[in-house]
């Protein structure tokens, strides 16, 4: 399994870098459902669960602001469009956006890493289909000063458990530490 080390007192409690991405889209998706936090009705994440194939599809445009970094780099920097999502970093861990859409970002950014890197994905599974940043313009972002998007689509394995009553459904860990 590939690790994370959530932030303590955080608001992701996953330990795998695919719980994590299915922890951080849930979230959203209930901040997004809330017309107090979501004022604007921003829709920026879509996720699918398959009850026959045990599998999540999710995707995402999420915008964000672009610059270049003291060593020529490009940054992404992602706005919180919500009201008081309740997102919280956490201390320590392994995660540093310290709001709900950047999060979604860095745990997809990670997972996407580790699906590239040969010793943790030995297999070449692959579970991010797609992760693209490109250029826009505010409207095109679809917020004001946004310049650019982050694009992604995946697919994760998930397990379910039912005591009867409700279900409970997280990640399965894909890939490994190496």
């Amino acid at each position: 399994m590939t690790t994370f080390t959530p932030g303590t007192g955080g608001s992701l409690l996953a330990t795998t870098q695919e719980g994590q991405v299915w922890g951080a889209v849930l979230f959203l998706q209930k901040v997004e459902s809330d017309s107090v936090k979501n004022p604007n009705g921003a829709n920026l994440v879509t996720s699918f669960v398959d009850q026959d194939d045990s599998t999540a599809s999710i995707s995402g445009t999420i915008p964000c602001v672009a610059s270049i970094g003291a060593n020529g780099s490009t940054v992404y920097t992602y706005t919180d469009p919500y009201t008081s999502s309740g997102f919280v970093k956490g201390t320590g861990g392994d995660g540093t956006a310290s709001n709900i859409l950047g999060a979604v970002a860095e745990r997809v950014m990670m997972l996407y890493l580790s699906q590239m890197n040969g010793t943790k994905n030995p297999n070449a599974v692959t579970l991010v289909e797609s992760f693209t940043h490109a250029v826009a313009t505010s409207s095109e972002a679809g917020f004001v000063g946004a310049n650019a998007t982050l694009s992604f689509s995946l697919t994760l394995p998930t397990t379910m458990t039912f005591d009867g009553v409700s279900e409970t459904r997280i990640a399965k860990e894909v890939f490994g530490n190496g």
